[in-house]
């Protein structure tokens, strides 16, 4: 069975977002045989001491994590703009459980605007033990892209290299979403120039594929409008669901943007993975 480890993905605890319940997610990862997973909700880490019971409960690695939201240029304390980049953040081991509380209490009560948010500086002073994904296309980095400005994606990449250094890996998906393709290939080339390691994931909302639409249901009331209603906040795809390793290792340069790269990004998952050893003391 090829190994493979999720390293991006939302549990209920990712408010109206995430609709995945922590039995459900063990359930998945043990049909699947998969030994480790993260859980990295929204600007929070809510549901850390209960995932890592059930993780540990059934056998499986906990990692750690929760998906950052950060802010722009002119720093966390700034409300002039509603500027949050998410940033995968996982814990390697204790020092970086630790910093990940640090940064998620800051986000809450020093950053917060619309979104707890955290900033540059405070991660190059906490980011010991810290394992980062430049994240989805809500992430710098894929947003650049998005706006066909490579050099703009290149300074956020060193940006982040200079607070992480080999502790940062840029991210690629597999989600059937169009704009995901050109996505996945300037980060390619930006993982070839800045000499980093790429790494796959399925930014996990839901368990299984038919849980899309109830996931929309969701959506909608986290933007306050009705199911009918065309602006209501939702994701076009129906493919952020739990993946086997086999899918992940299954998808095609059609669906992912890139060739071989994308067999390099979803083995380092696992990688990934045996670099995290959080033990949480609960008496």
């Amino acid at each position: 069975m090829p190994d493979f480890t999720h390293l991006h993905l939302h549990t209920l605890y990712s408010l109206l977002d995430g609709a995945i319940r922590l039995p459900d997610l063990m359930k998945s990862c043990a049909d699947t045989g998969m030994k480790a997973v993260a859980v990295t909700d929204h600007g929070n880490m809510f549901g850390v001491v209960n995932f890592y019971q059930e993780a540990k409960k059934h056998g499986i690695k906990p990692i750690i994590g929760f998906e950052a939201y950060v802010a722009g240029e002119k720093g966390m304390g700034d409300k002039s703009q509603r500027v949050a980049n998410h940033l995968v953040l996982l814990a390697q081991n204790e020092v970086g459980y630790r910093n990940l509380r640090y940064l998620s209490t800051k986000a809450f009560t020093d950053g917060f605007y619309y979104d707890p948010r955290v900033d540059k500086p405070l991660l190059k002073a906490h980011s010991d033990g810290i394992i980062a994904l430049t994240a989805c296309m809500a992430g710098a980095v894929p947003k650049a892209i998005r706006r066909g400005d490579m050099d703009e994606a290149r300074r956020e990449v060193r940006d982040l290299k200079d607070i992480f250094g080999d502790r940062l890996y840029l991210e690629i998906q597999s989600n059937a979403l169009k704009e995901q393709l050109p996505v996945n290939h300037g980060i390619c080339a930006l993982a070839r120039e800045e000499g980093l390691p790429l790494v796959a994931t399925a930014d996990s909302h839901y368990v299984r594929r038919g849980d899309a639409k109830a996931h929309e249901v969701l959506m909608a009331i986290a933007s306050g409008r009705t199911f009918d209603d065309p602006k209501r906040l939702r994701h076009e795809t129906e493919e952020l669901y739990i993946k086997s390793p086999e899918e992940m290792y299954a998808a095609l340069e059609a669906t992912t943007g890139v060739g071989a790269e994308w067999t390099e990004a979803v083995h380092n998952t696992s990688q990934i993975a045996k670099l995290c050893n959080v033990e949480i003391p609960l008496g």
